[in-house]
């Protein structure tokens, strides 16, 4: 109950003060508090690893762990735009797929796959990549565009453990291919 919470608290408080008070603050000092909230939850999560094996524990390194990809994406949301935003996703895709070597747990290759999935979609659905002029390389960005999300599925996938219950690790292998 008390990580839910927490990890509730630490979501709706930032998202209801940005959604009241945006113009209170520059997109700076948005990116720090979540990413601060994001630190935090995830410190919690870290500290109830070693009682994993309590149903109750596992359940708040649950709601921990999806309230601060929450955060996670919502700093990534106001730091980037356009293929930008979609590479920093894949990017959290493979940093969710990476904490599962410290927090061995199955829910980040949950989050992994679903940061994963949400990049593929902004990345076959956004026809607003396909008129962005002033990106390295112009008209050539399919390269790292496709690229770098690719590359960094395929890795993620290597870094999630083989389990009984291998969906997110197949999904993130089918996405980078």
């Amino acid at each position: 109950v008390w990580a839910g919470l927490a990890a509730a608290s630490a979501v709706t408080f930032l998202f209801g003060a940005w959604a009241r008070s945006d113009f209170v603050f520059a997109n700076t000092t948005w990116i720090i508090l979540a990413l601060v909230f994001a630190a935090v939850l995830l410190g919690a999560g870290y500290r109830l690893r070693a009682r994993v094996s309590e149903p109750a524990s596992s359940l708040s390194i649950d709601f921990l762990a999806v309230a601060a990809a929450l955060l996670l994406l919502f700093a990534a949301d106001r730091m980037f735009d356009g293929v930008w935003y979609t590479l920093a996703i894949a990017t959290l895709a493979l940093a969710s797929a990476f904490t599962v070597r410290k927090i061995d747990h199955r829910i980040f290759g949950i989050i992994a796959a679903a940061f994963a999935t949400f990049a593929s979609i902004r990345l076959f659905l956004s026809r607003e990549f396909w008129i962005v002029s002033d990106l390295p390389w112009g008209d050539h960005w399919p390269l790292y565009g496709y690229g770098l999300p690719a590359a960094a599925f395929w890795l993620a996938a290597r870094f999630l453990p083989q389990q009984r219950d291998d969906r997110p690790r197949i999904s993130l292998e089918g996405m980078s291919l």
